[in-house]
């Protein structure tokens, strides 16, 4: 792989066209969404016992709609049980529809540009069907964690001074073990995982950077994440050969190094809070930090209200290019959580590498049942997450 000269943008009026073609999308989408304030009103003038409250659901490369059915029943059973009168979660909560996206079930090999197009899609079918819901929020696992970056950024629209997306109020944003800053070591096989492998090992587009550069540096697509109400991701420290620590948890090290592990896990540990949950003698070790926002300051690579106006000449070198990334991104603010999946001896399926999936507790029909059970000690994990996305945790 040969990278090509410096980027050059002739402007900086001018956005890269990934970002061009994701604004002709978003202007495209325009007269449905207006149409959603109209159907809103209606609705609420009926009083229809419709839901409020909308939570997407994600999954990843080669996923279904069933990896997250686990997720999905831990919300539905603790919004069962929030009642107007407990006090507990937001206004709305007790009416939840969580949706498991299909649009992309066979068709993650596409790009991130595609299937995160399609996502926008599917959400705004499902708005115009229910024109009562008011709040939104989204969790993506792995790949689709890049998808709903992706898919928000097409349906985001300000209403006056309030920002929405897709006509609702933004809540939360929640990946798990997603490649948030590509992984730079799979150029080698992205043969094999087609554009969103050519997407996630950061090689560059015609005439512009990576799309996930884009994502990661660009007003385009950190406005529509920083409305969000809160941001929270979960990264595996051991365990998981798909997506590495420091690409999930948004951490690299000096320099822009991301190949020395155990150095970047150690500086993340050292400044994070560790606590347990799950049965006892089956814990599993939670690190968290929360990432407060900060304003990238104007003479930084990652400050830029357009794609063009601090990247006029950036260096495509990916050391450069990660550091810009992580500070665009982590520039909005996170809740980090880093999971120790507990390793035991009694149990030896825990020895083998499946946290990716084991974070999760994925579930899977047909044959790939029979493995569900070895994945299910993530469901801790998940719990927690449902607590979050209700307002609880």
């Amino acid at each position: 792989f040969q990278p090509p000269p410096p980027y050059i943008m002739a402007s900086e009026a001018t956005d890269w066209p990934a970002q061009e073609a994701l604004k002709a999308r978003r202007d495209g989408l325009k007269a449905r969404i207006e149409k959603l304030k109209e159907r809103k009103k209606a609705a609420e003038a009926a009083q229809e016992a419709e839901p409020h409250y909308l939570i997407v659901l994600c999954h990843g490369l080669s996923g279904t709609a069933n990896d997250l059915n686990y997720l999905k029943r831990a919300i539905d059973n603790l919004a069962t049980a929030t009642t107007p009168s407990s006090g507990e979660g937001l206004p709305g909560f007790r009416r939840v529809l969580v949706h498991g996206s299909s649009c992309n079930v066979g068709k993650t090999f596409e790009g991130v540009e595609a299937a995160g197009l399609r996502l926008a899609e599917e959400v705004l079918s499902l708005v115009e069907t229910f024109p009562r819901l008011q709040q939104i929020s989204f969790v993506g696992h792995s790949l689709g964690g890049l998808l709903a970056r992706y898919a928000i950024a097409v349906l985001y629209h300000k209403e006056g001074d309030a920002e929405r997306v897709c006509s609702l109020d933004p809540l939360y944003f929640v990946t798990t073990v997603s490649p948030h800053l590509g992984e730079p070591n799979i150029k080698h096989v992205t043969a094999v995982l087609g554009q969103t492998g050519h997407d996630i090992a950061l090689l560059p587009r015609v005439s512009e950077p990576p799309l996930l550069f884009q994502l990661c540096t660009t007003r385009t697509f950190l406005d529509p994440l920083a409305a969000f109400k809160r941001r929270r991701l979960y990264s595996n420290v051991q365990g998981d050969t798909m997506v590495p620590f420091w690409t999930a948890a948004i951490e690299i090290g000096e320099n822009g190094d991301h190949n020395d592990g155990a150095r970047i896990l150690g500086r993340f540990t050292a400044k994070a809070t560790r606590y347990e949950i799950g049965e006892r003698g089956c814990e599993h070790e939670l690190m968290t930090f929360e990432q407060e926002a900060f304003t990238v300051p104007e003479d930084s690579e990652a400050a830029s209200s357009s794609a063009a106006s601090q990247l006029v000449a950036l260096t495509n070198a990916v050391p450069s290019q990660l550091t810009a990334m992580a500070q665009g991104l982590n520039s909005v603010g996170w809740s980090k959580v880093a999971v120790k999946l507990r390793v035991s001896l009694w149990r030896p399926h825990t020895w083998l590498p499946l946290a990716h999936a084991r974070l999760i507790a994925n579930e899977r029909k047909g044959l790939l049942s029979l493995i569900s059970s070895l994945l299910e000690d993530g469901q801790p994990v998940m719990d927690d997450l449902a607590k979050y996305v209700l307002g609880q945790g």
